[in-house]
């Protein structure tokens, strides 16, 4: 990165890199540079190591070594897109990067033009260079935050991506123009208030709109692994809190040891329980009514498109977190609570001292007033009164605290769990990158359609993710470039998602590969 030439060339010749490249079935490279390399670099020379396995290339500056990469993998029949990443050399993307923009204030607008049409012509002759993704994942900097169709030139980026392309087509008419979404490139949602690729007639049957792709740009998923995580947090120390409890009774019965422990209630009367329960599945229960409040505000406030999206998300998820995670503090106090009084009143009637049973017990306030009754019925009264009785009582037990200290948890879990896995459904995940990019496929708001191509995406596991994100290329047929081929960021420093391990020759998870090479052949049903 920082020494401005590809990652790999440290490990193996580029002609080998290139025709492996070939023979795994890819047919285009997505070649990124930075402004520096372009502009006023001919004298920089990259340290050997990064071209360690290339003797050729000692001693060349990265411009000339980037020359022979676009001729190596062209020579294996590869295609080429350039791709101006950024301006300064280095790792993107940052949040503080200052790299957000098209210009930076060492790189004005004007040198990334320069920079553009010089790239462009300089490649001119070679007619497997066949694209040029004017610039990489535009999103806030120099406290300017990119537009769309706005009028203001510091920040619409549909202006600067006219002019961008416009460059390249004097320089290189026959270029495909690749115009990044916003925000990361995670959306194009605004190209219908300016379809550069219809409106403007030097642009027409070139453009092709490009956006971003990554586990944490979906929303509905990150709820869905938040959700999960809290269940299987929720189901795992509910488990091993009751075994602790469980196991410290059979000890005390085991060892003799007199009365309960100090965590049973023993002294406390049965109404006061009674009070202290009601309390606790109140507050436990508008807990988590919060958290799923939070959750579901997620959904029906936010637009996919919005900016603020990913601020708006962290406060949703937090609040979310904490209040949930409250919940499950009071839930696991109410169990708590339940279970040592349920075995404080079992051991009560097996010794004889209570004799009305479980609901009565627990919550006797609600048996009490049956007690009321000093006057022999008549038989058919008798009749009607036990009836009458018996539903009473079967009242009383829906709305004792037994009854609702198990439901209510029940009943909210239940929720919890329908919410989980509709946010990870495949319709659910496809909705959302069709509201965010996939539209543009189709035309909308009296936009004409036009091509999409998924220029990055990438993980290092085979999750529900990335089986979605096969499904949905598969099913809309949207051409794709997986980031990153490269093993390596830098020198020695690792890249997870590589489909290359580090030394640019084993591929590191031969699923990815197996269901890219997939999508290579296959055609919407």
């Amino acid at each position: 990165m920082e020494e401005m030439v590809a990652a790999g060339l440290n490990q193996r010749p580029l002609a080998d890199i290139a025709a492996s490249v070939a023979e795994m079935g890819f047919n285009c490279v997505r070649l990124t540079f930075s402004l520096k390399l372009v502009l006023g670099n001919e004298t920089h020379i990259p340290d050997p190591q990064s071209i360690a396995a290339n003797p050729a290339l000692q001693g060349l500056s990265p411009l000339r070594v980037f020359d022979a990469t676009v001729a190596a993998l062209s020579s294996a029949g590869l295609l080429v897109v350039l791709n101006n990443h950024m301006s300064a050399p280095g790792w993107c993307c940052d949040g503080d990067d200052a790299e957000g923009l098209w210009y930076t204030a060492e790189y004005p607008e004007e040198s990334w033009l320069q920079a553009l049409g010089l790239m462009a012509a300089r490649y001119r002759n070679d007619l497997r260079v066949v694209g040029f993704d004017l610039r990489n994942e535009l999103r806030p900097a120099h406290s300017i935050t990119p537009t769309w169709g706005s009028g203001d030139p510091q920040s619409d980026w549909s202006i600067a991506a006219q002019k961008g392309g416009e460059r390249v087509l004097a320089n290189n008419p026959p270029m495909l123009i690749i115009i990044s979404g916003l925000n990361y490139g995670m959306y194009l949602c605004d190209v219908p208030r300016r379809p550069i690729h219809a409106s403007i007639p030097a642009l027409r049957e070139h453009v092709i709109y490009t956006s971003h792709e990554y586990p944490w740009f979906n929303l509905n998923l990150v709820c869905h692994y938040a959700l999960e995580t809290c269940l299987i947090v929720l189901a795992v120390t509910c488990g091993i809190v009751w075994i602790i409890m469980a196991s410290l009774y059979q000890f005390r019965k085991f060892c003799n040891r007199g009365p309960a422990p100090a965590w049973q209630w023993e002294d406390t009367s049965h109404r006061t329980l009674c009070k202290a329960y009601r309390c606790s599945l109140v507050a436990a229960s508008l807990l988590t009514c919060l958290s799923l409040v939070f959750l579901v505000l997620g959904e029906l406030l936010i637009q996919p498109c919005d900016v603020y999206r990913d601020y708006i998300i962290a406060f949703l998820l937090a609040s979310a977190f904490l209040t949930g995670f409250g919940g499950m503090l009071v839930w696991l106090r109410v169990m708590l609570a339940f279970t040592a009084h349920y075995r404080m009143v079992r051991k009560s009637t097996s010794d004889g001292e209570h004799g009305s049973g479980l609901i009565t017990q627990i919550c006797p306030c609600y048996s009490r007033k049956s007690r009321a009754a000093t006057v022999s019925p008549t038989p058919d009264a008798q009749c009607t009164q036990s009836r009458k009785g018996a539903l009473s009582r079967f009242v009383a037990a829906l709305g004792s605290t037994s009854c609702l200290t198990i439901s209510m948890p029940i009943l909210l879990i239940g929720v919890t769990t329908w919410i989980w896995f509709e946010r990870g459904t495949y319709d659910t995940f496809a909705s959302e990158l069709d509201k965010r990019w996939g539209f543009v496929l189709d035309g909308s708001e009296g936009m004409a359609p036009a091509p999409v191509w998924l220029g990055e995406f990438g993980t290092n596991n085979n999750n529900l993710w990335w089986k979605h994100l096969m499904r949905y290329l598969q099913e809309r047929d949207v051409d794709w470039a997986y980031w990153s081929l490269n093993g390596e960021m830098r020198l020695e420093e690792n890249e997870t998602y590589g489909i290359w391990s580090m030394d640019s020759k084993h591929v590191r998870h031969p699923w990815k590969l197996a269901d890219l090479q997939k999508l290579m052949v296959e055609t919407p049903s």
